[in-house]
C-alpha cells in the first residue's frame, strides 16, 4: 500500500514538474508577447493584410519616431497598426508629400517611392500624404498608415495617447514569404 502512494506522489511530482514550467512560459508569453493579425491594406508596403505578427508588449516607455506600433482604437473599437510620426508636443505637417517635424524636413525613408507613385497614379491622385497640420498635446502620439491614400489614423480619429499604445516592434511569422522585423 506504501508503495503504491508512493508510485501515485511521484507520478504527481513527475506532472507537475513537466507542467509548472510550460505554465510559465505561457504565462511568460501572454505577459511579453501580442499576436497580432494585420487587417487591411493600411500599411502596405510594408505589412500585408493578414500578416500574423508577434509584437512586443515590453519597451513601451520608449516609443520613438517611425516605431510601429499595436494601438487599441476605442474610437473603431478595435487593435489597429500604424506607425508614429509624432511625438508629445510636436509641430507635424505635411507639405507636398514631404513630413516636417517642428518645421524641420524629416525624411520618411521606410516609404518605398514606387508603391507611392503606383498608388498616386491608381488613384489619380497627386499626394501621396495630404497636406495637414496639427501640434500635439502632453502625452499624444500621431500615428499613421504608410499606405497614406488608404488608412484610417490619426488625421481621422485624431491623436491616440501612450495608454492606447499596447505593443510595438516584433516580428511576422506568417505568411513564410513575409518574415521579418516590425522594427522600422
Amino acid at each position: 500500500m506504501d508503495t503504491e502512494k508512493a508510485l501515485k506522489a511521484a507520478k504527481r511530482k513527475k506532472r507537475i514538474l513537466i507542467l509548472a514550467p510550460l505554465l510559465l512560459f505561457g504565462f511568460s508569453l501572454y505577459v511579453l508577447i501580442l499576436p497580432v493579425v494585420v487587417s487591411g491594406e493600411s500599411m502596405m508596403n510594408t505589412l500585408h493584410d493578414g500578416d500574423f505578427a508577434f509584437v512586443s508588449k515590453t519597451g513601451l516607455r520608449h516609443v520613438h519616431r517611425f516605431d510601429i506600433v499595436v494601438i487599441n482604437s476605442k474610437k473603431l473599437n478595435e487593435k489597429i497598426v500604424k506607425r508614429v510620426i509624432g511625438l508629445p508636443g510636436e509641430t507635424i505637417e505635411y507639405k507636398d508629400d514631404k513630413l516636417y517635424v517642428n518645421g524641420t524636413y524629416t525624411k520618411e525613408d521606410f516609404l518605398d517611392p514606387s508603391w507611392m507613385t503606383y498608388q498616386k497614379t491608381r488613384l489619380k491622385d497627386k499626394l501621396y500624404t495630404h497636406n495637414f497640420k496639427v501640434t500635439l498635446g502632453e502625452n499624444q502620439y500621431f500615428c499613421m498608415g504608410d499606405n497614406r491614400l488608404n488608412s484610417v489614423d490619426s488625421r481621422e480619429l485624431g491623436p491616440f495617447e501612450r495608454k492606447d499604445i499596447i505593443g510595438k516592434g516584433g516580428f511576422i511569422l506568417f505568411p513564410i514569404t513575409h518574415i521579418k522585423s516590425m522594427n522600422q
